[in-house]
């Protein structure tokens, strides 16, 4: 949940920062991102687990949707997608779902997944799960979205520093 909060928190950062505008719509996709994750776990616990073994310490994202697909026969991306078409959810957050490792596939709401495409590559390096390198990045996203790696550094200096007045976000969800 740690994760999902803070893909929320800095995708929003993001949209600011770039176009200086809020929009609430941005969260409730970057915390509903990842549901395909809690669904495989849920029902394909042992596979997922074995997924989970071998991406630790890999940063390449992609690898991590190879491995889903190996393992599991289907990626969270994939997966979460479905769930958000058996709820109805909204088209744009079901896109974000469905191509946050992609985002430039989306054909109507490119801007809002490119967003939490950056904001998730974000919290793994402000959560310590990666280091920064702008190679995480798909170039296409950037240019797409305006970023470049000195803006990209900025927002993560700031993302550092508001992580810190979080601390106490473990506490809450124990």
């Amino acid at each position: 949940w740690k994760h999902l909060l803070v893909t929320a928190i800095i995708s929003k950062k993001v949209n600011k920062f770039l176009f200086n505008v809020e929009n609430d719509e941005i969260f409730s996709s970057a915390i509903l991102h990842d549901i395909g994750k809690i669904i495989l776990d849920q029902y394909d616990h042992d596979n997922y687990v074995k997924v989970l073994q071998k991406i630790a310490n890999i940063s390449n994202l992609k690898y991590q949707i190879e491995t889903e697909e190996q393992f599991c026969s289907a990626n969270h991306q994939e997966i979460g997608y479905i769930i958000a078409e058996q709820w109805n959810l909204p088209d744009s957050i079901a896109d974000v779902i469905r191509y946050h490792h992609e985002p430039l596939k989306s054909e109507n709401n490119a801007k809002l997944v490119s967003l939490v495409y950056v904001g998730n590559i974000l919290s793994l390096i402000a959560l310590g799960n990666l280091h920064f390198d702008i190679n995480l990045f798909d170039q296409e996203v950037l240019d797409f979205l305006g970023l470049s790696e000195s803006a990209l550094n900025i927002i993560i200096e700031e993302i550092l520093e508001e992580i810190e007045s979080y601390s106490d976000i473990e506490s809450f969800f124990k």
